[in-house]
């Protein structure tokens, strides 16, 4: 709703019927569509960013406790997959910033984790099984470890500069 359309005064005055029609048919279209694809996308990653991020920092803890031969190797490689992880999910929640969409509340019923969320004023519910959340936090995973273990890029300086 824009401010004109608050403004009564300004509706009969300068829209004819036929445009007052399609005015109103492209809202009630822009209502009816739910979230798209990519904003989907992002809902979900928002659900299972803090879902992984919890596991890795149990990971940590029970790594850093033990008393394995590498332990300290490994916590530090988990500490760098978790930082990883923590910028992708600051980039998904200021992208979600940006869209308008917030993930308002989240339930367990049944091995199906229910989530509700607002996107565009329009509010709807996104659920995953157990089995799809941990499929989805194993391909986070290998793309964070992609990330952290991916050599940076070389760049060749001439010795003169």
């Amino acid at each position: 709703m824009t401010k004109l359309d608050a403004n009564n005064r300004w509706g009969p005055k300068f829209l004819l019927d036929a445009h007052q029609v399609k005015y109103e048919q492209r809202d009630k279209e822009k209502q009816i569509a739910g979230a798209t694809s990519e904003e989907m996308q992002l809902i979900r990653e928002s659900i299972l960013l803090p879902e992984l991020q919890k596991m890795l920092q149990q990971s940590i803890e029970e790594v850093g406790n033990s008393n394995i031969t590498l332990h300290k190797t490994m916590a530090v490689l988990m500490q760098l997959l978790l930082d990883s992880v923590s910028r992708t999910k600051y980039g998904v929640n200021r992208e979600m910033k940006r869209k308008n969409i917030k993930v308002t509340k989240q339930e367990l019923i049944d091995n199906i984790t229910t989530s509700q969320y607002l996107c565009r004023g329009l509010t709807g519910s996104f659920g995953m099984t157990r089995e799809v959340m941990r499929e989805q936090i194993g391909l986070h995973l290998k793309r964070a470890i992609n990330d952290v273990l991916r050599p940076p890029n070389m760049e060749t300086k001439s010795p003169g500069r």
